[in-house]
Formats: C-alpha cells, sequence, structure tokens
C-alpha cells in the first residue's frame, strides 16, 4: 500500500541519515592530532638537523632569530592556530631566546585566558648552570645541549606525550 511505502521510504531514509551522521562522526574521532611547532634557530646547519629529526611529529613553521619567533608565536595565536611546542635557541639575533620565553610568557599571562601555554623547549651550547635554571625558571618545559642528538630529542618528545606519525 502507499502508506506503508511512505513509512518504508521514511524509515529508510532516516536510517540513511543516522548511518552518514555515524561514518562524519568516525571520522572525525579518528582522525590523527598533527602537532604544530616552531623551530627558532638561527644557525642553518642546526635548524636543518632539527627540521629532520622533528619532521615526523607534525607541521612546523622556521624563524631564524628572536623577533621573528615571537611575531610568528603571537601571529599564531591571532590566526587561532597557536604552536603547542618550540624549540628556541638561547642565542639568537636581535632578540634572545631568553629574552623571547619571558616575552612569550608575559605574552601568555595578558592573553590567555582557557587556553594552555605552549611548551617550550630551550636549546644552547652553552655549559653553565645559570643559563639553565634561568631558563627553568621562566617556565621551560625542558633543556637540550648541543649538539642537537636525535635520541635526546626523541626523548623529550617522548616525555612530553608526542609521537610520530603513523607514517614514519
Amino acid at each position: 500500500s502507499r502508506y506503508h511505502r511512505f513509512i518504508f521510504s521514511r524509515f529508510f531514509a532516516s536510517f540513511k541519515l543516522n548511518i552518514s551522521i555515524l561514518l562524519i562522526n568516525h571520522t572525525i574521532t579518528n582522525e590523527v592530532h598533527k602537532m604544530r611547532y616552531l623551530i627558532a634557530e638561527d644557525n642553518k646547519q642546526d635548524r636543518g638537523l632539527l627540521e629532520k629529526i622533528l619532521s615526523g611529529y607534525g607541521e612546523y613553521d622556521v624563524a631564524g632569530n628572536g623577533q621573528q619567533a615571537f611575531q610568528m608565536f603571537e601571529t599564531a595565536h591571532q590566526e587561532g592556530n597557536p604552536y603547542e611546542l618550540i624549540f628556541l635557541d638561547i642565542m639568537m639575533p636581535e632578540i634572545e631566546g631568553d629574552q623571547v620565553l619571558v616575552m612569550i610568557r608575559e605574552w601568555e599571562k595578558i592573553n590567555l585566558k582557557d587556553n594552555k601555554p605552549v611548551r617550550v623547549v630551550m636549546a644552547t651550547s652553552k655549559t653553565d648552570a645559570e643559563t639553565i635554571f634561568a631558563s627553568y625558571d621562566q617556565n621551560c618545559q625542558h633543556f637540550i645541549m648541543k649538539p642537537y642528538v636525535k635520541f635526546d630529542i626523541e626523548e623529550v618528545m617522548k616525555k612530553m606525550g608526542f609521537k610520530l606519525s603513523e607514517k614514519q
């Protein structure tokens, strides 16, 4: 009868809609989270090594000096796509990395409401304890000595909960 066909067609249309919603939700919840990070390193060789080691963790941008690093950090927030992690060299042109870290933390105090602060890994070839402690005083999460060693960087990434993407 026409009534049964009408009921069946309504049921089938509803069923198709529910299946579509389930498939969309499944796709969204199973997407792999790609980390976004910034490499702030003025030395081209060191920067290239960091890019090679970190490329499997997600998308990244590169800053060649401290001023550029801070501007990129700020712009990323303004665009609604902030960095989750910054690798920040201490000895940088324009603005030293430790001063950039102070600027970032000050910016976060003023501008962040619900978001968590960016995680920062400081890097330097300086071996004095004062430099290392000063970085931790400014709330960096980790400190890496140069020259960069792949194992050390991977261990820091693991401690922070970052994993290589499936394709690696």
